[in-house]
C-alpha cells in the first residue's frame, strides 16, 4: 500500500500475518467526495433556525429563575389588592340585588302603632315563627286570679296577632334565659330586678312593669338578612300589682306583651293599649290591632294589612 503523504508503496509480509489486507480503494472514495453537493441556502437557513431555537430553549430555565426570585409577600400583596378590587366592585352589587332595603311604608304614626325595632334591612323586627308561643310565670306573690288574668289577656291577642299562647306551668326561675318555654313573666320587684331599678331611675318611679324580646336570629323573612326575635320576658312590679284592680292587671300585661312581640310606645297614644297614661282600656286599639297584624304578616303568617 502506498503512503498518503509521500507516495512510498509499503508491502506486508503475507508469511507473517496470514492474512491478505486489500488496497483501500483510493480512487473511489476520490470520486464520492468530487460528487457531493455542497449544501443549499435553504438547508443552511434552516440550520440556523435550529440553532436559534435550541438556544431559546436554553435559556428558558433562566427565565423562571428569575420569577422565582420575586419575594413571596409581595405576590401575596399584589393577589390580595386584586381581590380587594374584585370584592369592592362586585359585593355592593350582588347585595343590592339579594338583600334590598325593605320599602312597605307602613304609615306608623297616622295609624297608631309603632314598631319596637328594625333590622340593617329596614324590616320592622317580630316575634319569630308562626306556631303556638309558650310561656312560664313566676308566682312568688301572683294569685290563680292573676294566672287567669294572665291567660285573659294573651287569648285577646292571639285573637288579633294570629298565634296561641301556651301557657307551660310556673317555675322558681329568675330569668327567661333558665326556661324552655318562650316567654317568662316575672312577678318581681325593683329590690331584686336590676332592669326594674333602672327603668325606674331613668324614666321615675311610676313604673308597674316592663317587657321585651332578645334573643335574635338571622332569617329570610320578610327579605334576607333580617332578625327575628326567639325569646321574651316580662317583669311585673310588686308594689303596683297587688293594688291594680283587674282592668289595670289586664292592661298591663297586653302592654306588656306587645314590646315581648315587637311594638313600641306610638307617637299617637290615645285609645292604644300600647300607649300610657290614664286612659285604661282592655280591648285593643285600631293602632294596636294593625301593629299585631303588621308582625304577623311580617313573619309570614298571614298576608300584610293595607296601610
Amino acid at each position: 500500500m502506498s503512503c498518503p503523504a509521500c507516495g512510498k508503496k509499503y508491502t506486508i509480509d503475507r508469511n507473517l500475518t496470514g492474512y491478505h489486507i486489500p488496497e483501500p480503494p483510493v480512487a473511489e472514495w476520490a470520486r464520492e467526495l468530487s460528487n457531493t453537493q455542497s449544501p443549499s441556502k435553504e438547508s443552511l437557513e434552516e440550520v440556523k433556525d435550529e440553532f436559534k431555537r435550541r438556544n431559546q430553549r436554553k435559556r428558558k430555565p433562566n427565565k423562571s429563575k428569575k420569577k422565582r426570585s420575586i419575594n413571596p409577600n409581595a405576590k401575596s400583596f399584589i393577589a390580595l389588592t386584586v381581590i380587594a378590587a374584585i370584592v369592592a366592585i362586585v359585593f355592593p352589587f350582588l347585595s343590592s340585588i339579594s338583600n334590598p332595603q325593605f320599602d312597605v311604608n307602613f304609615n306608623e304614626g297616622n295609624n297608631k302603632f309603632k314598631f319596637l325595632d328594625r333590622s340593617e334591612n329596614n324590616a320592622p323586627m317580630y316575634f319569630e315563627g308562626c306556631g303556638d308561643i309558650s310561656y312560664e310565670v313566676r308566682t312568688n306573690y301572683s294569685s290563680p286570679r292573676d294566672l287567669e288574668l294572665i291567660e285573659y289577656s294573651l287569648d285577646e291577642i292571639s285573637k288579633v296577632y294570629g298565634r296561641n299562647f301556651v301557657f307551660k306551668g310556673t317555675t322558681d326561675s329568675f330569668v327567661a334565659e333558665d326556661i324552655n318555654s318562650n316567654i317568662l313573666i316575672n312577678f318581681t320587684s325593683a329590690n331584686e330586678s336590676q332592669e326594674l331599678k333602672e327603668a325606674k331611675l331613668n324614666n321615675g318611679p311610676d313604673i308597674a312593669g316592663l317587657g321585651g324580646p332578645f334573643a335574635p336570629i338571622l332569617t329570610s323573612k320578610p327579605i334576607s338578612r333580617s332578625w327575628a326575635w326567639t325569646k321574651g320576658f316580662v317583669l311585673i312590679e310588686r308594689s303596683y300589682w297587688l293594688n291594680y284592680d283587674e282592668f289595670q292587671k289586664v292592661n298591663l300585661v297586653i302592654h306588656e306583651i306587645g314590646h315581648v312581640l315587637g311594638l313600641d310606645h306610638p307617637a299617637n297614644l290615645k285609645g292604644q293599649i300600647m300607649g300610657y297614661g290614664d286612659d285604661i282600656s282592655v280591648e285593643l286599639g285600631s293602632g294596636d290591632k294593625l301593629g299585631l297584624q303588621a308582625l304577623s304578616a311580617l313573619a309570614g303568617c298571614r298576608e300584610m294589612p293595607e296601610f
